[in-house]
Order: structure tokens, then C-alpha cells, then sequence
């Protein structure tokens, strides 16, 4: 009997009060979790930029348009291949799977320019249907001879365009373009391109003072319709920007020559940079027969002109 009272005292009670601690403390102290992954313990150290750009935020939460543009981004739109294949586009098309590069400087008589910028759905469709492309802060620059440094010509302003086939043969100029905070956007349309410009009269230049010409600006997908589902995560569309030499200011179509087009990037619903760089230093002469796709990005890079 004795004995069983001293092992209820010195054995059974202690235990019992030591598993109610345990149990007390449990419940009640911090939520602190531990880890074995380098790569979350280093952003806690080092805070770097760990934004996920694979997943959209929410379109409905206004994001600021920052130009985040460096001279790795820049050059990396012209070099490499396309980060997506283009629905409709014929593979005989010389840029049909990267950037291309035309003519650097305007051909003799040319004295105007413009931007433009061209959106595809994916060659495997576009599955959104309730969201468009806001475009922002579109500009085209010339490289001066005459100072060694990028002059802006051209600010977006406006845009206009029309709907084309992935082979540019069909068209529909029934272009849908809303005004929006920042920018316009413009509604894609199933099974057809979206090729969209500076509306109004072109920029002009001296043609013997002009080197190159660089087009940049920065797109991302919002909702269309405010009362329907946001399906902008579901949306396989890409972008590219690009330039033109013309004749005039008010010269009618065909006289034009193509400058360069940037890669097709995907559109997600952060703000992503297109850009187009093409100075005669970079440009690669084609080999006869072939098109020039790429540009010497050692030599747009070591010479980055000032101005910007």
C-alpha cells in the first residue's frame, strides 16, 4: 500500500505534470517552422527579386508600369529563338521561330518611322476569351550620327491596327482598342493575329544622320470584362515589338521597309519589356539566299549609346 502511494508521488504525478507542459507549450508558443532548403534560407537573407513571372497576379489588383529595362533584356530580344510558336504562321516565314534583323539604317529617300507590335495566340490556341493586352509606354528612338546618342522620335500616343491571318493574307481592320489607365489594350481575336502601329502621322528624321533604331515598350494581360470570370491565367498569347522605315510621314502602304522584329515573349499579367535594337554596327550581313535573324550583341552591348 505504501508503496503504491510513493510510486503515484514520485513517478506517476511528475509524469503526468511534465506531459501537460509539453502539451501547454505547444499550443501556445510561436509558430516558428524550420527548414533545410538553402533556397528559402537565402531569401530571408539576401532578399532578392523572387517574383514567380511563369504566374500572373491577379489582374484585378492595379500594377504600376516601371520600366525595368536593361541592356540583358534588351539584347536578349533579339537573339535566340521565340519563347513560343505562333499560331497560323507559315514556316517559311524567315522569322518564324526568332528575331530578325532587316535594315539597320533607311534605305536613300526614307525620312519616317514608326512602331509596331504584333500579338499571336499560341500555335496550340488560345483557350482565354475574357482578356486583353495592355500596351504602355511605346517608344522608337534613332541612333544620331551626328551626336553618338539615342534621340526618342517616337512616344505611343495612340495605337490603331487590324486583325490579320497568321499568314497575313486575310484581314479584318474591325480593331478592338480600349483606353485604359496607363496605355491602351487591345481584344485579341480568335484565329487571327493583332498587328497594331502609332495612329496618326509618323516621325521623321535626316536620313544621312540616322545609325539605328531601337522600339521598346511594356505589355501584360488584364480582364476584358469586369462581370465575367478572369481567365488571363489560362491565356497562351505572345508579343512582339518592331519598327518600320517609310517614305514619309503620310506615304500609303507599300512604302516601307522593315526594320527588325523582336522575339515573341509570352504575355503574362505582370508587366513584361519587348524590345527591338538594330544599329549598323550590329547588323550581320545575311549570306546570299538567307536572312539575317540575329544581330552581334557583343557590339550593341560594349557600345550602348547614352540618351536614353
Amino acid at each position: 500500500m505504501i508503496k503504491s502511494a510513493l510510486f503515484l508521488l514520485f513517478i506517476l504525478v511528475p509524469a503526468i505534470i511534465i506531459i501537460a507542459a509539453i502539451f501547454y507549450f505547444r499550443d501556445n508558443s510561436p509558430n516558428i517552422s524550420v527548414t533545410n532548403d538553402s533556397r528559402a534560407i537565402n531569401s530571408i537573407l539576401i532578399s532578392p527579386d523572387v517574383t514567380d513571372y511563369s504566374k500572373p497576379e491577379p489582374s484585378s489588383v492595379p500594377t504600376k508600369s516601371v520600366n525595368v529595362n536593361t541592356i540583358d533584356v534588351i539584347v536578349g530580344d533579339m537573339t535566340g529563338y521565340h519563347e513560343g510558336c505562333l499560331e497560323g504562321q507559315p514556316k517559311a516565314f524567315s522569322w518564324n521561330r526568332q528575331p530578325e534583323a532587316d535594315n539597320p539604317i533607311p534605305p536613300n529617300g526614307y525620312n519616317a518611322i514608326t512602331y509596331w507590335g504584333t500579338i499571336y495566340a499560341d500555335c496550340a490556341g488560345n483557350p482565354a476569351t475574357n482578356t486583353r493586352v495592355q500596351v504602355a509606354n511605346i517608344k522608337a528612338y534613332v541612333l544620331l550620327k551626328s551626336t553618338g546618342k539615342w534621340k526618342l522620335i517616337q512616344s505611343q500616343g495612340n495605337i490603331a491596327g487590324c486583325y490579320y491571318s497568321g499568314d497575313w493574307k486575310d484581314t479584318d481592320c474591325s480593331f478592338n482598342v480600349r483606353n485604359e489607365s496607363t496605355g491602351q489594350s487591345i481584344k485579341p481575336k480568335p484565329n487571327m493575329l493583332a498587328h497594331f502601329y502609332a495612329a496618326g502621322e509618323r516621325a521623321t528624321y535626316d536620313n544621312s544622320d540616322v545609325l539605328g533604331a531601337f522600339v521598346t515598350g511594356e505589355a501584360r494581360l488584364i480582364v476584358d470584362k469586369a462581370n465575367l470570370p478572369d481567365d488571363t491565367g489560362k491565356a497562351k498569347l505572345l508579343m512582339d515589338v518592331g519598327g518600320d522605315w517609310w517614305q514619309s510621314a503620310t506615304a500609303p502602304y507599300p512604302n516601307n521597309a522593315q526594320i527588325g522584329l523582336g522575339k515573341f515573349k509570352y504575355l503574362t499579367g505582370n508587366w513584361r519589356n519587348f524590345s527591338m535594337v538594330l544599329t549598323k554596327e550590329s547588323y550581320v550581313k545575311p549570306v546570299s539566299g538567307e536572312y539575317s535573324h540575329t544581330i552581334n550583341a557583343d557590339a550593341i552591348k560594349s557600345n550602348w549609346p547614352s540618351g536614353l
